[in-house]
């Protein structure tokens, strides 16, 4: 018995809102795919208006991601005394991805002012590739074997697919965890050199001062 579909877990783990971070199950297959960015245009009538902007919206910058659960080598048999036993192995990964960045601009902008800019661009992409960063160290190398017993095959490979989605539900939740604990210890990138006191990843603070 192959499962026709994979459990996927919708994770918005950007500077969005972190609560919505969804470990909910889609039954569709969803194939790895690539990492792609798109960007937030916006256009000032300043740079002070885009400074302040930044100051007061700190979620300008997201990271967005699946986690894809797939059961691998099902397969049940009886396990006598009228019951059956399921097999099979649950292999999670990550699948498509998307940065989404502002790209911001202003009339009469000076050198000055686009390189404050650029810095804070800078800044706020490492942030968001440390998101990536802790998404694929609590992924990787999740492969793990599922046993079920059932008393009847159909049963066993019912249990099987919810074997599946239990475990995505809780390396989803876990990882839930460690993107809110980051973003919290970081301030969404505004305090992003203590990321390394907490055992995160650490970079230049993002911060857009209009000068």
């Amino acid at each position: 018995m192959q499962s026709r579909a994979a459990p996927e877990a919708v994770f918005c783990a950007g500077r969005a809102f972190r609560a919505a971070v969804m470990p909910v199950l889609i039954l569709t297959l969803a194939a790895s795919g690539p990492e792609t960015t798109r960007y937030d245009v916006r256009h000032f009538s300043d740079c002070r208006t885009a400074s302040i902007y930044a100051a007061s919206h700190p979620t300008v910058g997201r990271y967005l991601y699946h986690v894809t659960a797939k059961l691998m080598g099902a397969r049940t048999a009886s396990a006598g005394n009228g019951r059956f036993q399921g097999r099979g192995t649950a292999v999670l990964a990550l699948g498509v991805s998307q940065f989404q960045l502002p790209r911001w601009t202003w009339p009469q902008s000076s050198a000055a002012q686009r390189a404050a800019y650029d810095s804070f661009a800078a800044a706020l992409r490492v942030h968001e590739v440390g998101h990536r960063t802790i998404a694929r160290a609590a992924i990787q190398n999740q492969v793990l074997a599922l046993t079920v017993l059932a008393r009847s095959r159909e049963a066993a490979e019912h249990a099987l697919r919810s074997a599946l989605a239990t475990q995505l539900r809780a390396t989803s939740d876990e990882l839930l965890q460690k993107e809110e604990l980051y973003d919290r210890v970081t301030e969404h990138g505004k305090r992003q050199s203590d990321g390394p006191l907490y055992g995160f990843p650490g970079g230049d603070d993002v911060v857009f001062s209009c000068p």
